[in-house]
């Protein structure tokens, strides 16, 4: 009667959804009811993909190198100091006898050196190439020097032999590889071909012998700069 129940919420029977049903005509292919919309799940919907985290990937790209991953990795340059050490090691070279030798100068001298960490040990690597030039000098007894005759006592005047020091001879010594991957006594050192200074026949077999000892001086002496090297960095 209208007054309990309006239109609008009255209850549809069952004949009148099928004519509803009827008059609505056929389901369209593709369409979509509300019955068919569905909501997805948790286990349906898509994964998504993380987002790289910058850090990480800093890290991680680190972490790719084994020296870094490590953190045990730094190289200092001490090709100043070295140079220095090298040189004062080999201008000190020198031997003595009759025939003497000594390093005058060093001439083109290049390279570097650097001591390197990795994996908690330390590596002392250098390379140079340098020439050295010296001079060999003959002793001799020489003759006498009359500022050490006794004016008092002239009829009984003394003679003094004063030893002479003359430059018989002079060259060079070429060291193309002082390198930390050559065994000292492995170490080229090749006197050059000719002579600054040639010696007299009277003085070669002498001036060969000597510089062949300085040619040993000098190992020694690269040897004691590898030394302070090792010591001192």
């Amino acid at each position: 009667d209208g007054r309990t129940t309006s239109y609008f919420t009255r209850e549809v029977s069952e004949e009148e959804k099928a004519l509803l049903q009827q008059a609505a005509g056929p389901k369209l292919i593709g369409s979509v009811t509300s019955s068919a919309v569905t909501t997805p799940t948790a286990s349906s919907a898509p994964t998504p993909t993380p987002a790289i985290n910058a850090q990480e990937s800093s890290t991680g790209a680190a972490a790719a190198s084994a020296w870094n991953q490590a953190g045990t990795w730094e190289e200092k340059d001490t090709s100043a100091w070295c140079t220095s050490c090298l040189k004062k090691h080999l201008t000190a070279a020198a031997v003595s006898g009759t025939y003497s030798a000594k390093v005058k100068e060093i001439k083109d001298c290049s390279g570097d050196a650097s001591v390197v960490l990795t994996r908690g040990r330390k590596r002392y690597v250098f390379d140079y190439h340098l020439t050295l030039k010296f001079d060999v000098v003959h002793v001799s007894e020489g003759g006498i020097n009359a500022d050490e005759i006794d004016e008092n006592e002239a009829d009984e005047a003394t003679a003094t032999a004063v030893p002479t020091e003359t430059v018989v001879a002079k060259g060079t010594l070429e060291l193309p590889d002082i390198s930390s991957t050559v065994v000292i006594d492995e170490l080229e050192i090749e006197p050059s071909s000719g002579w600054k200074k040639k010696p007299s026949d009277a003085h070669t077999a002498g001036v060969v012998e000597c510089r062949s000892l300085l040619v040993e001086e000098v190992r020694q002496k690269v040897r004691s700069f590898v030394s302070e090297f090792n010591a001192q960095c």
